[in-house]
């Protein structure tokens, strides 16, 4: 009897359990060289490559123009959840986030950003989760009002593919193009 009703307390646990959604980018399941087409409007095609690991790092390299080619606009590193790490262009790392950027953190999460010139701020990211990826708000430590908001859509991989920004330039559409592999 004993035994009947412990397992009995454990299902029922489970039972109340309510599954989070996930708005992790899947580091495990990315093969290198695999890459997202996304039309940003007002800019253009951009091309993310992922290029494996470096160090601690995942890094994705980011091409402008038809094709996956060339010298890399900007290149992102990444912790195993998808958070920016680092951010560098050709003339080396131009921002770094403490602990990380909270882009793939459920609920208000706060980070530091430093830039290559020595500027420090001090961020508040809240983010939810939605049916098909995730919205969010990107406020400076102490502000009331969002410095960017926005949502995007994740594949089952955790990539992020079409969406929408609202910042300080106005709003960008990110529109899904294409997936391959090199």
């Amino acid at each position: 009897m004993k035994k009947w009703s412990i397992w009995a307390v454990v299902g029922l646990l489970a039972a109340c359990v309510e599954t989070t959604p996930s708005i992790r980018w899947q580091s495990e399941l990315q093969e290198p060289g695999s890459y997202v087409s996304i039309h940003q409007s007002g800019i253009g095609l951009i091309h993310h490559v992922f290029r494996g690991r470096d160090g601690n790092a995942h890094r994705v390299e980011s091409y402008r123009g038809p094709a996956p080619e060339g010298i890399p606009e900007f290149t992102t590193y990444l912790d195993q959840h998808g958070n920016y790490v680092r951010w560098g262009n050709a003339e080396g790392i131009q921002a770094e986030y403490q602990p990380h950027n909270c882009v793939r953190t459920l609920g208000e999460c706060r980070f530091t950003k430093t830039t290559a010139n020595g500027e420090v701020s001090d961020w508040v990211r809240r983010t939810i989760a939605t049916s098909d990826g995730y919205s969010y708000q990107l406020l400076r430590e102490g502000d009331t009002e969002p410095t960017y908001s926005g949502h995007a859509v994740l594949d089952a991989r955790g990539v992020a593919g079409s969406g929408a920004v609202l910042g300080p330039r106005g709003p960008q559409t990110n529109t899904l193009v294409g997936r391959g592999t090199l």
